[in-house]
């Protein structure tokens, strides 16, 4: 008996068969296929998505292997980040040229429609090529009654595009593509930012690295990517950083299997300066996997005493080994724990913290951009059970601190119910502990913390509260 998940796979494997069976039918009969595949696939990527509520990342990794050339496949991503990204203003523009809504049974093709959409909007492809393509996918999806549809509502969007732009661009949930309640907190929170925050999150983010200085430096590293024809810059306010200017793969990176440097966002590298590290400390990592704050602690102090990094994922937990061993840290330093953060009597041997670091669970609001399903995934009650949960850590957590220790919250959020009002929550709460003052740039200081909102070309969205007992 399969479970909902297992048949999910399945059924979309079955899918995924029968699109390239009869790909090869329509091929031997001479009709032309190129491109229609990967439409049909991605149409089916943003079925899981939005139908079935599977991660885009999730999907990519069942889909993925079943394309074979590297373009393809770049291709393929483009075309579901795309449209995923925004796919409420393409919903909104395809209910303008439809005489009436798809049936539920037909979702598949008003997904493709909006994969049609995107490309005619945003891609750098031909009209008429576009058009044709997605026409023939209908017969890879098993809809060959969609393909006058599709080439209606298509051909009908390149004759109204002006038009439509305009109108959509007076519905802010649809022009800035994002649901109505997400806008209207980011609108309530921020009432100056909210234009930049919405804008910025639709935007590709920059791939920015972590340079392990341990065994180079951002000059040394810069060289090595200059050496290999790599465009990439240093910046002023991330002393470890290095911004890469063309989106490549980590294998393509000089050095990257020996542990010269690693992927992270620029806002996730400031939580080391703040934790204000020190040899000789014991550090607990709460919420660690997939591991880039747990490794950049060992690079940044490699003579702490001892660092504990828990999570509740076992395959993630797997990844922080992976990137220390690739990073060749000090792993003697290092105990991992398969555990719920919150359960301490569970994992907790009684030693005492002086650094702990609470990378607490959140909307992740702040990493739209590089998650787009975000806007798709979540629903307004999921704010509020996070609030909850990260008070729970917090909460819990706090006993392991000693005294003059350091405690760093921090979310990849910007939602304020989810930073400031836990933290005040708790400093009401607890009236031994106090938040400390901090400045950085490029930041927001707010009455308890800072908050990084993301910028085009800069740093995710991220929250930062250094709590001291």
């Amino acid at each position: 008996m399969l479970d909902s998940s297992s048949f999910y796979i399945y059924y979309l494997s079955l899918m995924l068969k029968f699109a390239k069976q009869l790909q090869k039918r329509l091929r031997g009969r001479g009709e032309t296929t190129e491109g229609a595949y990967l439409r049909a696939q991605a149409t089916l990527a943003i079925y899981s998505v939005i139908i079935k509520k599977h991660s885009l990342r999730k999907v990519f990794k069942e889909i993925l292997p079943s394309i074979d050339q590297p373009a393809e496949r770049a291709l393929f991503k483009e075309i579901c980040f795309g449209t995923i990204r925004f796919y409420f203003r393409l919903e909104h523009i395809l209910n303008q040229l439809l005489n009436h809504p798809l049936e539920e049974k037909n979702h598949d093709i008003k997904f493709l429609l909006c994969i049609g959409l995107y490309q005619l909007s945003e891609m750098n492809i031909p009209p008429h090529a576009t058009v044709n393509i997605t026409v023939s996918a209908t017969k890879l999806l098993n809809k060959p009654w969609a393909s006058k549809l599709v080439n209606k509502i298509l051909r009908s969007f390149l004759r109204k595009k002006d038009k439509l732009l305009a109108e959509t661009e007076q519905n802010p949930a649809a022009w800035y593509s994002h649901p109505d309640w997400l806008l209207e907190k980011v609108q309530a929170d921020w009432p100056s930012h909210w234009k930049t925050i919405v804008d910025s999150s639709n935007q590709k983010p920059p791939l920015s690295l972590r340079i392990n200085c341990q065994k180079t430096s951002v000059l040394g590293y810069l060289a090595l990517l200059k050496a290999k024809n790599i465009p990439a810059h240093a910046l002023p306010n991330f002393p470890d950083a290095v911004i890469v200017k063309k989106p490549v793969q980590p294998s393509e990176l000089p050095g990257f299997d020996h542990g010269l440097c690693s992927v992270q966002d620029l806002a996730g590298q400031n939580i080391t300066k703040l934790l204000e590290l020190a040899p000789d400390q014991q550090v607990l990592d709460a919420c660690a996997a997939p591991g880039s704050k747990t490794c950049h602690i060992l690079e940044a102090e490699p003579n702490i005493k001892r660092l504990v990094a828990i999570d509740v994922d076992a395959e993630r937990l797997l990844r922080i080994k992976e990137n220390v061993e690739r990073l060749k840290l000090p792993k003697e330093k290092l105990k991992m724990v398969l555990e719920d953060a919150s359960h301490t009597k569970q994992w907790w041997d009684g030693h005492l913290f002086n650094r702990i670091l609470l990378d607490a669970p959140c909307s992740a609001t702040g990493v739209i951009r590089r998650h787009p399903d975000i806007k798709l995934l979540r629903r307004e009650a999921d704010i509020n059970q996070q609030h909850q949960l990260q008070y729970l850590l917090l909460k819990s957590l706090w006993p392991l601190l000693a005294e003059d220790g350091l405690l760093l919250y921090t979310t990849c959020s910007y939602l304020q119910e989810e930073n400031e009002k836990v933290i005040s929550k708790f400093l009401n709460e607890h009236p031994k502990a106090k938040a400390k003052k901090i400045k950085m740039e490029p930041t927001i200081p707010l009455k308890h913390g800072l908050q990084m909102l993301p910028t085009n070309g800069g740093a995710d969205g991220f929250y930062y509260c250094v709590l001291t007992k």
